[in-house]
């Protein structure tokens, strides 16, 4: 798994063929959470990208926390689910419906 960037926008590159391509990036973290539900052997890959990627709730919640903060089978659980995740004013994790946009 690859993700290659430029002034275009981004790319996902899966077992040497392009899965995915966007600009925003928020596209490229549902397309890796999306790749994860899809193919379990990839969820692992997908899951340290996500991770490593600005922006993500994931990234953020692991700075703040450490990489054991959120685990695999957590992050599973939580895309599996369709809910919306946020860190919270307290540094917590938390989630609700999908078309509820998290707090500003």
């Amino acid at each position: 798994m690859v993700i290659e960037t430029d002034a275009a926008g981004w790319r996902l590159i899966v077992r040497g063929q392009i899965e995915s391509t966007g600009v925003d990036h928020d596209d490229l973290h549902i397309a890796l959470r999306q790749l994860a539900l899809r193919e379990s052997d990839l969820a692992r890959d997908a899951f340290g990208v996500v991770c490593n990627c600005v922006g993500a709730w994931e990234d953020e919640y692991t700075d703040d926390h450490g990489q054991d903060a959120l685990t695999l089978q957590d992050w599973m659980s939580r895309i599996a689910d369709g809910s919306r995740t946020w860190v919270n004013d307290n540094g917590e994790l938390e989630s609700g419906p999908a078309s509820t946009p998290p707090p500003a």
